[in-house]
């Protein structure tokens, strides 16, 4: 009995002879085996995930483990990814899983900050490979979107029924990751929200960018009026609340004189001056 214990890749075969009292001696016979090994390439061995707004979740990411040896690789185990990083859909499916020789499969991740500035972790692969355990890093950096309003409160001070008098509310990214403005909530009829030079939502405003909303004030009735707006986005502090008020006044119309009016008004005073004359005569 044989056994074969190959220390390197490749074919191998031995030559035996056999001598003995027989004629045919001596007589001989072959040994054969080929040497095979599994081994383990990962590409790329870093995910840079980039700037990812905290609160959000990156695209997936993924790694590609290939198996360019000669026989089936087994991974026996793949470490869990630590700080804000998780798993995410790949193909090589939950540990144990094979490699066939010349095949690959992948493994995903994503990246959700929840505080700002750089992470990373280091994943380990544990193979049946020479190399194991095999490594690759995951890197990424946690942003933060802000946005800063030029004022919360709109007075408009007097404004006629059926008047408009406008303001324009300033909304500043000074964060340093992209605020998205997904929605804004309109406040109550008499008051109104334009979009100005920010456009349509959703509304994108880049690291250091501005735009201008126009706030509007066209009362429908008289009085005191008041009334709020909100601003939503992927600030942490959203919404972005904004109070509006400010008066509204009814014009009275005068009614105007014909001229059979105005002589009737010219003889009644004239009918008033003279009482009053022959009163103060009277008194004389």
């Amino acid at each position: 009995a044989y056994e074969f214990a190959p220390t390197s890749v490749g074919s191998a075969n031995m030559s035996l002879d056999v001598v003995s009292d027989a004629p045919t001696s001596p007589n001989s016979f072959t040994l054969m085996g080929e040497g095979v090994e599994p081994q383990l390439n990962i590409a790329p061995v870093t995910l840079d995930f980039g700037s990812v707004a905290i609160n959000t979740t990156s695209p997936v990411m993924a790694t590609t483990l290939s198996n360019p040896g000669s026989s089936d690789l087994t991974v026996s185990a793949v470490s869990a990814p630590g700080g804000a990083f998780q798993t995410a859909a790949g193909s090589c499916g939950t540990v144990p899983f094979n490699v066939a020789a010349g095949s690959s499969c992948t493994l995903g991740y994503e990246f959700a900050p929840l505080v700002s500035g750089p992470d990373n972790t280091s994943i380990a692969v544990t193979s049946d490979a020479a190399s194991s355990p095999d490594s690759f890093d995951l890197m990424g950096v946690g942003t933060v979107p802000m946005l800063i309003l030029s004022s919360n409160d709109f007075v408009f001070g007097s404004v006629a029924v059926g008047g408009s008098e406008n303001a324009l509310l300033n909304l500043a990214n000074t964060g340093d990751a992209d605020v998205t403005i997904s929605d804004i909530l309109q406040p109550a009829p008499g008051f109104l929200v334009e979009p100005g030079d920010c456009g349509p939502t959703p509304i994108v405003l880049a690291v250091g960018s501005d735009c201008n909303l126009e706030v509007r004030f066209q009362p429908l009735v008289g009085g005191d009026q008041m009334s709020m707006f909100s601003i939503v986005s992927n600030d942490a502090n959203s919404p972005a609340d904004v109070t509006v008020s400010g008066f509204g006044f009814v014009i009275l119309d005068v009614p105007t004189l014909d001229q059979r009016g105005l002589i009737l008004m010219v003889l009644m005073l004239l009918a008033v001056a003279g009482w009053r004359l022959r009163g103060l005569r009277s008194l004389g």
